[in-house]
């Protein structure tokens, strides 16, 4: 069940307030599905096998139009092999509910209105209820989202301020040199924090950290702040 928190109202809302309250999990399913109908943000629901359990009014519309399909229910994409990196993101995400649940980044293609893609594994909700993995899979295009802030990227990758200071100016596209400069630091220092960059990021190359940056579109809670 999904229960409502108590809160204790201002005393002039203390006559019409309603109680805490639970409500059946088919209702409150119901009403989140209704819920995200009114987002434009496109949310998915996929099983182990990326097969599309639930999708939003956004998430539909994008479907057939802006690189993504369903293929026999499963969600993939027209372009290239991206299908197959779906399905292997999706399995890697249930694969990892033993531990915390992390959020994976995806860029569809490197056009300016690329679909930016955040899959998530669902929150397991006991013995009998959801019991089968679940993936929640996130979609908006690159051009409706702005770029991450250094807040979003500490709170993603557990970057330090130094480093995603850094990694903010090198998801612009200049090269390290130029980036150090910006920021009023040695060559040696830029270095060693992008080596640290890659390390939590789990990159290799400048190409590969900026298209995982800018796939980073989606706001954790705490990003809120700009910096």
């Amino acid at each position: 069940m999904i229960a409502f928190a108590a809160h204790r109202p201002p005393p002039s809302q203390l006559a019409v307030a309603p109680r805490s309250t639970a409500l059946p999990v088919a209702l409150a399913g119901h009403l989140a599905s209704v819920a995200l109908d009114y987002i434009e943000t496109a949310v998915f629901v996929l099983d182990c096998d990326a097969r599309i359990q639930f999708a939003s009014a956004a998430a539909r519309r994008l479907l057939d139009t802006h690189r993504l399909c369903s293929r026999n229910g499963v969600l993939s994409s027209s372009i290239g092999s991206e299908g197959m990196t779906l399905r292997r993101i999706v399995r890697a995400c249930v694969d990892a509910t033993s531990g915390p649940s992390e959020m994976a980044f995806h860029r569809l293609d490197e056009a300016d209105d690329a679909l930016c893609l955040a899959l998530v594994a669902a929150p397991r909700l006991g013995s009998g209820v959801a019991d089968k993995p679940l993936v929640m899979a996130f979609a908006v295009s690159a051009c409706m989202s702005p770029q991450p802030n250094c807040r979003q990227l500490r709170m993603h990758f557990g970057l330090t301020d130094a480093q995603a200071k850094l990694a903010v100016e090198i998801a612009k596209g200049d090269g390290l040199k130029a980036c150090a400069r910006r920021l009023g630091i040695a060559m040696s220092t830029g270095r060693s924090h992008l080596r640290q960059i890659f390390e939590k990021t789990e990159t290799k190359r400048q190409a590969e950290l900026v298209r995982l940056i800018s796939s980073c579109r989606f706001r954790v809670p705490g990003s809120e702040k700009v910096e």
